[in-house]
């Protein structure tokens, strides 16, 4: 096993809106998998990522599940202008994150 989420939920609360984004989710990632989250916009994917790679905002927590990785886990955010630090090679931001 290299990754496991069991019913999990994650909460936004921001000062406009207060929802749960992510619901019940159950997920498990055989060790070493590549695993691409599909679904429409709007639909969780990301926020889902972010919970499983710690990497919520700071409006963003889990309310409820639990969260079991056994190695390493990341993600690579959808939005590319974003998504790494422009001025470092996307190869040495790699290395970076594999030494975690």
């Amino acid at each position: 096993m290299g990754l496991e989420v069991s019913d999990l939920t994650v909460h936004v609360d921001t000062v406009r809106w207060s929802d749960d984004v992510v619901r019940g989710v159950d997920l498990t990632v055989g060790r070493g998998a590549l695993t691409l989250l599909v679904g429409d916009s709007g639909s969780g994917k990301s926020m889902l990522a972010r919970a499983i790679s710690g990497a919520l905002p700071e409006s963003a927590s889990v309310t409820s599940g639990h969260i079991e990785i056994d190695g390493r886990v990341g993600h690579v955010p959808q939005d590319g202008v974003t998504s790494f630090d422009q001025s470092r090679s996307v190869d040495a931001q790699l290395r970076t994150l594999a030494r975690k």
